[in-house]
């Protein structure tokens, strides 16, 4: 599972997929956002961020980091975009969620008042020195670090779910509350957060522009062969032309390794993308003789103990003792004591 979860989320890193996913998951195949606007997340923790800001406070240890990170640039603005893999049903995800945007939130407070504070020191070297100096932070913005007039920068948290069985985990944190009975008049005062949940049932992969649509439409069919062979002659032409990122997350995802093994003579030229079915049909190929060798080995193995045994049936018809029958064993087909005495045992 642990390889699955990394393979999935070194594809969904790549610009252009990340891209395909929010812009078909959420706004419906519009072009919202842009591979060119995204940048990797800034690689800053939150114990750094504290300890930069002059706060004795430490983070937890041990503390999970996001899956994959984007940051998606707006002119002088952005959004913080975090997706999260799910293969299983985690019952307390909108807790872990929630825990997530708090920790980027509280990053990006931490460096706001790092700033704030550390102009508001020079405003005031500035002032003692009768130069021009910058607005002084009021006390109450003093005591928060922000500005009246500053705003955060908005975090979006996905999680992606393509596990096999049906999504039956909270949405929401009052999900994982108990607000029934006598808890139920506190229901209007607490504080509620809903996750962001993406299945394969609700994609629409037509609509990807990507890789990602053959990704999820396989992960969609993988467990029937006839849909997958349905989709495959469907989407032949695309199939036949895939790129190699996403022909090996599919290779890992579908728990089909052994395509990986018939890639490089399945290229369309040198260096270039992969056909797909090509591959399928020569690692069905590959299977087949496997099997049909295995076949023959095992038919003759059954052949040669069909035979034994009905030489040693032979002689205990005519009353000749094992220890004469072993004897016979040994010479006509070449094998030990011990293999004798246990066809003997068999019989």
């Amino acid at each position: 599972m642990g390889e699955k979860n990394n393979v999935m989320c070194e594809y969904l890193s790549k610009p252009e997929v990340f891209a395909d996913f929010v812009n078909v998951g959420y706004f419906h195949g519009k072009k919202e956002i842009l591979p060119q606007q995204l940048s990797g997340s800034r690689q800053v923790s939150y114990a750094e961020a504290e300890q930069r800001a002059g706060s004795r406070r430490k983070s937890g240890k041990g503390e999970r980091s996001r899956d994959v990170v984007k940051i998606d640039h707006r002119g002088r603005k952005y959004v913080i975009i975090g997706i999260e893999n799910q293969q299983m049903v985690h019952y307390a995800m909108p807790l872990r969620c929630m825990e997530y945007d708090v920790r980027e939130y509280r990053n990006q407070l931490s460096l706001l008042k790092e700033k704030n504070l550390r102009e508001d020191k020079e405003a005031r070297k500035n002032t003692e020195k009768g130069k021009k100096a910058k607005r002084r932070l009021s006390p109450q913005e003093f005591l928060s670090g922000m500005k009246k007039e500053d705003k955060l920068n908005p975090v979006v948290t996905i999680v992606f779910y393509h596990g096999k069985n049906e999504y039956d985990g909270c949405i929401r944190l009052h999900d994982m509350l108990d607000l029934e009975g006598e808890n139920s008049i506190f229901r209007p005062y607490t504080a509620d957060y809903k996750m962001n949940l993406i299945t394969l049932e609700d994609f629409e992969e037509e609509k990807c522009e990507s890789g990602l649509r053959e990704l999820i439409g396989f992960l969609k069919c993988r467990q029937s062969k006839e849909k997958m062979q349905e989709y495959c002659l469907k989407n032949k032409e695309r199939i036949q032309n895939m790129d190699e990122d996403t022909f090996d997350t599919i290779s890992v995802m579908l728990d089909k390794r052994e395509l990986l093994e018939v890639k490089e003579r399945c290229r369309n030229d040198e260096g270039g993308a992969i056909n797909m079915c090509k591959a399928m049909e020569d690692w069905r190929k590959e299977l087949l003789n496997e099997g049909t060798a295995r076949g023959i080995s095992q038919g003759i193995s059954q052949g040669i103990s069909q035979g034994i045994e009905a030489f040693i049936a032979e002689f205990r018809e005519e009353g000749r003792s094992d220890k004469q029958i072993a004897a016979k064993l040994i010479k006509r087909f070449s094998l030990s004591e011990a293999e004798a005495e246990g066809y003997l045992k068999k019989a």
